[in-house]
């Protein structure tokens, strides 16, 4: 593909390894993925080939066992427990698979701890967070508790707080997944309009064909490894559902 801007993600060789019954599973064999800012790229494969994993890894969630990741000029792989906090508070957005959320917050105060994190002051943090929400049409629920909103409605929420801090790294974990179809699709294009409005790189974790489709780059993630996918272009609208 042509190049979009400067390269904000390197892996490099990566290996993981877990044990399972008393065998090693080697979920990361030698994987390698580059992404620049404003790139997006979806990440497609069955359930178990590790791609939850390596989301976990670039995010400084989870070790690796061998391997570089470097994010934004700073190499992860070699930051204290201190600094990897700090790189993901500064520098990633993690949309995570089961929302995650405070249920002692409201849906605003959700989203505005994404920013409060970062040191902004609480009345710019609050009309960023309001933006979001209204953006993925959560504004009048911005009050309610996650334990009054549906499970379409957390993750809206938890998207909203992974996005409006924008971040340099934008990872999401079948952020769709529990969206109705025509929200689905409004969410897609909210994250992939966010990546090109920001310059964020975004990696995006699905079992939607579709949804790759959207994207600059689609890769399927097999044997703990990444390979292109040779029917990543779409023509026309497509659906999400």
């Amino acid at each position: 593909m042509e190049k979009i801007g400067k390269t904000l993600l390197k892996a490099s060789s990566l290996h993981k390894t877990y044990e399972q019954g008393g065998q090693k599973l080697r979920v990361l064999d030698g994987l390698a993925l580059s992404a620049y800012a404003g790139e997006t790229i979806a990440i497609l494969g069955v359930s178990g080939t590790g791609k939850s994993t390596l989301l976990n890894v670039l995010s400084g969630i989870d070790n690796i066992d061998t391997g570089t990741i470097t994010v934004d000029g700073k190499e992860v792989t070699k930051l204290n427990q201190k600094e990897t906090t700090q790189y993901r508070r500064e520098k990633i957005g993690f949309i995570f698979q089961f929302y995650n959320l405070i249920p002692t917050l409201t849906a605003l105060e959700n989203v505005m701890s994404g920013w409060e994190a970062a040191g902004l002051p609480e009345k710019t943090a609050e009309m960023e967070a309001k933006q979001m929400l209204e953006r993925l049409g959560m504004a009048a629920k911005a009050e309610k508790f996650p334990e009054q909103l549906s499970g379409g409605e957390q993750q809206r929420v938890a998207i909203a707080r992974a996005l409006v801090k924008k971040p340099a790294l934008i990872l999401a974990d079948e952020p769709t997944g529990n969206l109705d179809p025509d929200t689905a699709e409004k969410v897609i294009e909210v994250l992939l309009s966010q990546s090109k409005k920001t310059g964020a790189a975004l990696i995006l974790v699905t079992h939607n064909p579709a949804i790759g489709a959207l994207t600059d780059r689609a890769l399927t993630m097999a044997h703990g490894k990444l390979t292109d996918r040779s029917d990543s272009t779409a023509v026309g609208k497509v659906r999400v559902a």
